[in-house]
């Protein structure tokens, strides 16, 4: 039987891969925000559920991108006439 990779639970290496950063960084700047999945630790190790951390980065990505449209329109609102 194959687990789904949503599913599966990922250890702080993985987890780094997923998400682009490091491991040492996934725990210990990422795994403290509150905003960051639940640890899952069945064996005692930190591990992240797949699913979740995928679904926690395009809540961020979406956020960041709603940030940089608000910052584009404000350029254009304040352009000249003649620049649009």
């Amino acid at each position: 039987m194959t687990i789904p990779f949503e599913l599966r639970s990922l250890d702080a290496t993985e987890a780094g891969e997923l998400l682009g950063y490091g491991p040492r960084y996934v725990s210990e700047r990422l795994a403290c925000r509150p905003d960051f999945p639940k640890r899952a630790d069945p064996d005692g190790k930190p591990r992240w559920v797949a699913g979740e951390l995928l679904a926690w980065r395009e809540a961020i990505q979406a956020g960041r991108q709603v940030r940089r449209r608000r910052r584009g329109s404000k350029v254009a609102k304040n352009a000249s006439p003649d620049a649009r």
